[in-house]
């Protein structure tokens, strides 16, 4: 535009031909070429101060700046890592479901398994005494199943007839009760292998011949024979027995009348002992 604000004609003309004729440089409407660079210049300034105006205020595409990361991706790219890491920890919650409820399935089993074989009466007794089974189990059974007796006699005793049962009547021991201190009998609580002693000190002259008695049976024998008088002697035996639960074991006198046993509560010279050394 000149100084009136009149918009400034072009400086090349073309002829009637659409070919380009010279420049009347002596024109008035003439503009030289060093004003036209100056105004090109100054638009091109313009144009770079809006554009960084907008990258200021954010209204510029970003993809103009190779140095920028879009915002929006970085936002994608963290909802795709956050939907991957929950659909991971949703597969592990099911596989430990999974687990749990395979784990309830397998120890219901197992405890079917214990009540099946415990309800088998054979059995029972095979592996009560097992470690491998239950050890705590076993070892509290076999301390409830502990069976022993130690008794002997507190006064002197005349005139032991035949096939009379001799009557220890105190008790040292008698772990698990089973000796019986009035009918001097024993009762196995249990199945099992036990060892029996037994001692009878003989008063007089008189030869006593004994025997310990497994439910009426005779299993070992004890004598006493003094050859003179004053002459002490005991007779006494030991003897390993199974015996089943419910039997008698007893120690009696056979073969001589008219015994007589010497024992009292200070010196008990005559007793009978037994303890459970296994039980089947």
């Amino acid at each position: 535009m000149d100084a009136l604000g009149k918009p400034l004609e072009r400086s090349v003309a073309k002829n009637t031909a659409g070919k380009f004729k010279p420049v009347n440089y002596s024109s008035s409407n003439y503009v030289p070429v060093a004003e036209t660079e100056s105004i090109n210049l100054s638009l091109q300034y313009e144009f770079k101060a809006l554009k960084i105006a907008k990258i200021r205020t954010g209204h510029i595409n970003t993809f103009w700046r190779n140095d920028l990361k879009p915002r929006k991706i970085i936002d994608e790219n963290s909802n795709r890592k956050l939907t991957l890491t929950r659909k991971k920890v949703f597969t592990c919650d099911l596989a430990n479901q999974k687990l749990q409820e395979k784990l309830t399935y397998q120890q219901a089993e197992l405890q079917n398994v214990k009540e099946h074989i415990w309800s088998t009466d054979d059995f029972k007794h095979e592996v009560t005494n097992t470690t491998w089974w239950d050890p705590l189990k076993s070892k509290r059974q076999n301390i409830l199943e502990a069976v022993a007796f130690t008794a002997y006699i507190d006064h002197d005793i005349q005139h032991i007839g035949i096939e009379q049962v001799i009557p220890y009547n105190q008790v040292v021991t008698n772990i698990g009760g089973s000796f019986n201190t009035n009918t001097h009998v024993f009762t196995s609580p249990v199945t099992g292998i036990y060892l029996f002693s037994y001692v009878v000190s003989q008063l007089g002259m008189t030869e006593i011949d004994i025997k310990l008695v497994l439910d009426g049976k005779n299993t070992v024998d004890a004598i006493s024979d003094p050859v003179t008088a004053g002459h002490d002697q005991q007779a006494v035996n030991v003897a390993v027995l199974q015996v089943n639960k419910g039997q008698s074991v007893y120690v009696v006198n056979y073969y001589h009348t008219d015994v007589n046993i010497r024992s009292d509560e200070l010196y008990r010279f005559s007793s009978f002992s037994g303890v459970l050394i296994q039980p089947l």
